[in-house]
């Protein structure tokens, strides 16, 4: 827990949530049980997919559908240069070669029309990544996953009710699955947890398979099969998601709202917002920002008491991935990005803080 006096993010947990939890220990409903499959089959609905396999995290849904997707020792898969690390390091623990592609300078998606010189004959995946609420599934994206018989894991950590094109990924014949994170700083939290959709029965068999150690009941082994591990969601977590699912309205509202305050409240000059969608229906979780002087405003906001995060770094500097990344220079996100206070539970009064104290030092 942050303890600034305004935190970089802070997620409204009503008491809804607490009950929620609390009946669901006074069943002693502890592990994987009818509160996850009942999870599961809400979330799949809400972004309209067939199946879904709730998982420990975001990382281990991006791991399962490594392993799933048959993902080995060897194979590339190619990421984008902005992203949390979780998206590299799932796939070069299963042993594939990373290849890091370049992002969009207006939005840090993956360009999907610079993928050409980065796929060989090792490619196996792309994993393009929804940062903050955006649609990253284009359809010259799904040409080129089609055209050279690509997986496209696409990361939905940060981009759970993105307005996709679900109707052209399924006609698209595609093989394609999504996963998420439910962890604090998310649009929905469970503490921990994650979720792959797809919407293959085979592909998800495999996922519930090797979701548990490779088997199909976990009560009544008579062989080992295949290569698993333990990714499953406790009722415990699938609990509280359920509570939060109910409030999706006000939750959307809510980062909207804190998106347009800082839109229409700072100085754009100073501090440039990076732009979501929203009109199409992208939803913005976090209050992502550029300037040239992010030092000096990380500085001033914390001498007030507040939490600024600047931008991780890009991809590219993880020298322990030995991944291929054609020389690509830092990127402007690395240098200057900067995540100001977010989340559903932001108050208009601490917006109104951080951003009086920014326009002073401004004027």
């Amino acid at each position: 827990m942050s303890s600034f006096k305004i935190p970089w993010w802070y997620s409204h947990i009503p008491s809804e949530d607490f009950n929620s939890l609390a009946f669901t220990l006074e069943q002693r409903s502890l592990s994987l049980g009818k509160y996850v499959e009942q999870f599961q089959k809400e979330f799949s609905s809400i972004e309209k997919s067939k199946y879904a396999i709730a998982t420990t995290s975001g990382t281990t849904a991006l791991i399962l559908a490594g392993l799933a997707a048959g993902i080995n020792p060897g194979d590339q898969v190619i990421v984008p240069n902005r992203t949390w690390i979780a998206t590299a390091n799932a796939f070069r623990l299963l042993g594939a070669e990373v290849v890091v592609a370049p992002v969009s300078n207006d939005n840090m998606l993956l360009q999907a029309h610079s993928l050409d010189q980065f796929i060989t004959d090792k490619t196996k995946a792309i994993v393009p990544v929804s940062l903050n609420g955006r649609n990253v599934i284009t359809q010259e994206l799904l040409e080129i996953a089609n055209s050279f018989n690509l997986w496209i894991i696409e990361d939905a950590a940060q981009g759970f009710m993105a307005p996709r094109p679900y109707k052209k990924i399924v006609k698209s014949g595609i093989k394609y699955c999504r996963t998420y994170s439910f962890s604090m700083a998310k649009f929905i939290t469970t503490g921990q947890g994650g979720m792959v959709l797809t919407n293959d029965e085979s592909f998800a068999n495999e996922l519930s398979d090797r979701r548990a150690h490779g088997v199909k009941n976990v009560t009544a082994v008579d062989q080992w099969i295949k290569l698993g591990s333990n990714f499953r969601m406790s009722d415990l977590q699938a609990s509280i998601g359920l509570s939060q699912l109910k409030r999706l309205k006000d939750k959307k509202s809510n980062f909207l709202r804190v998106y347009d305050f800082y839109k229409e409240n700072l100085n754009s000059s100073f501090c440039r917002q990076i732009p979501v969608n929203t009109i199409s229906g992208e939803i913005p979780i976090y209050s992502e920002f550029l300037s040239s002087s992010r030092e000096e405003i990380i500085k001033l906001l914390s001498n007030a008491d507040i939490e600024v995060r600047a931008f991780y770094p890009d991809i590219s500097t993880a020298t322990y991935l030995n991944a291929t990344t054609s020389r690509l220079k830092t990127t402007i996100f690395q240098q200057n990005g900067f995540y100001l206070p977010s989340g559903d539970g932001m108050s208009d009064s601490e917006l109104s803080t951080v951003c009086s104290i920014i326009d002073k030092a401004i004027s």
